[in-house]
């Protein structure tokens, strides 16, 4: 069975609610002098880019950008139909085993000659949860997400070698269906 209602699965309204109540999704790099990153903006549209072929719901792509330098985060999330008010795993894509939530990408500048990306090899850990998903994401009134998810990423300083990182995600943020 579908989960369409609203709020994830309550009766709470479609939409994110006050967006003021959101802090943003931030990320920060665990290693050596900690940094912080944040990413905005997040918007999300029916891209169908990690669509399983088992006739569900289109996919959603949300992506959002770290201001200062264009480089973005971008999750897929393959059944949307499938998203409750409840913690889903956060994953990397596989045609195998599609994951409810997705890193698609991850990337960010640091100090303006360092640059973070995730790192392919390792799997994330944690969690999204989605606030107010109604429509399979893309009713106007948007949504909100949360994550609480660590993620394996690579820092590379000035044509340095890359350097393994484990990068904190966590807050909640707004998101534009488009």
């Amino acid at each position: 069975m579908a989960l369409f209602a609203c709020g994830g699965g309550d009766d709470a309204a479609c939409g994110p609610g006050d967006p003021a109540m959101y802090e943003g999704i931030t990320g920060a790099a665990l290693s050596g002098d900690p940094v912080t990153i944040a990413w905005e903006g997040f918007t999300s549209g029916p891209n169908n880019d990690c669509t399983p072929d088992d006739g569900g719901a289109t996919s959603l792509t949300i992506q959002g950008t770290q201001p200062e330098s264009g480089f973005a985060i971008t999750f897929c999330v393959p059944r949307p139909d499938t998203i409750g008010g409840d913690p889903v795993a956060l994953v990397y894509a596989s045609e195998e085993h599609p994951g409810p939530v997705e890193v698609v990408d991850m990337s960010a500048m640091l100090d303006g000659d360092c640059i973070l990306t995730k790192d392919p090899d390792t799997a994330p850990s944690g969690t999204v949860t989605f606030i107010g998903l109604c429509g399979d994401g893309i009713d106007p009134a948007g949504y909100a997400i949360s994550v609480d998810a660590n993620v394996a990423g690579l820092m590379a300083c000035a044509g340095g070698a890359p350097e393994a990182v484990t990068i904190t995600l966590s807050g909640a943020t707004a998101v534009v269906a488009q």
